[in-house]
């Protein structure tokens, strides 16, 4: 039987040498745990546009929902200029002068300066102010209507319609679609009397 030589004495068994690991498998297990970082730079970038577009949506139907509950008078107020009717006119001179009669449609614009309650106030009060203006009117001559700018007319108006309102709210008097036409007086024949006219043959004896 053959001898199996035996270990020095004094020295103690070691167990097998293990080859180490490759660095390559623990690094591609590392790798796969930890997302890169174009992974999340791809999930930020879609995150923000989801949330973009969902922003985009509520400010789109918040405008919509505002427009749509607006009240007719909130509507008036954001108009630049705000008619107030139209107005007819007529003045006559003498017997043997024509009779001029016209209208236009009146609009104003307020003054930049009002407050909300103010403009709501205007608004509110377009009645009274219709009937302010046909005072106006009343109170001009002939010469007013004829001058091509109407400026006396435009300048009366608005001075009326800020005595009204308490306040100058109106900055300007806008006068659009004016006409006027002038209409001779018909002549009426003169009476005729009831006496019989003299007769001077009938006088003579």
């Amino acid at each position: 039987m053959p001898n199996v030589p035996q270990p020095p004495a004094g020295k103690e068994r070691t167990a097998p040498n293990r080859r180490p690991e490759p660095q390559s498998t623990r690094a591609e297990t590392t790798a796969e745990s930890v997302p890169s970082g174009s992974e999340w730079t791809r999930l930020f970038s879609s995150r923000w546009l989801i949330g973009a577009v969902a922003i985009s949506f509520l400010l789109e139907a918040a405008i919509i929902y505002w427009f749509r509950m607006r009240t007719p008078q909130e509507t008036a107020i954001v108009v630049e200029e705000i008619p107030l009717g139209s107005f007819e006119f007529s003045r006559s001179g003498d017997r043997e002068k024509p009779v001029y009669r016209g209208q236009f449609d009146l609009f104003v614009r307020l003054s930049d300066r009002l407050e909300a309650s103010e403009r709501m106030q205007f608004v509110r009060e377009q009645a009274r102010l219709q009937q302010a203006v046909e005072e106006a009117l009343r109170r001009l001559r002939l010469a007013d209507f004829t001058d091509f700018r109407l400026s006396r007319l435009k300048t009366r108006v608005q001075e009326r319609l800020n005595d009204e309102l308490g306040f100058d709210g109106v900055a300007e008097v806008l006068v659009s679609n004016f006409k006027i036409n002038a209409f001779r007086p018909i002549q009426q024949p003169a009476p005729k009397s009831d006496l019989p006219a003299d007769n001077p043959a009938a006088d003579a004896p």
